[in-house]
């Protein structure tokens, strides 16, 4: 499945432009499977949802291995963004993998 960043919501949650379906669910909201990052108003927020939106905003990426949907209504699974899964990048774009 892929897809074109839209918004980024914060360091591990994006929506994407067209709709994803997966086991007769189906929206826009996609979470980064594994990634822990820090929630709004805490520490670091910023700077990971900023790495987040400079690598990812606006470009296709694709979904794999959806696991879930999570209470937010968004689908978790592992992305990829130009053939490399996005936990998996070099040091100046990594984020915080805990998978």
């Amino acid at each position: 499945m892929s897809f074109t960043v839209a918004e980024i919501m914060d360091g591990a949650t994006f929506r994407v432009e067209e709709f994803w379906q997966w086991e007769g669910e189906n929206g826009n909201l996609v979470r980064i499977r594994g990634q822990e990052t820090p929630g709004e108003g805490q520490p670091g927020f910023g700077e990971v949802k900023l790495r987040l939106m400079q690598r990812l905003f606006g470009e296709r990426v694709t979904l794999e291995n959806p696991r879930r949907i999570d209470p937010d209504g968004a689908l978790v699974c592992d992305v990829y963004h130009q053939g490399a899964r996005v936990t998996e990048c070099p040091d100046e774009c990594s984020l915080q993998d805990s998978s």
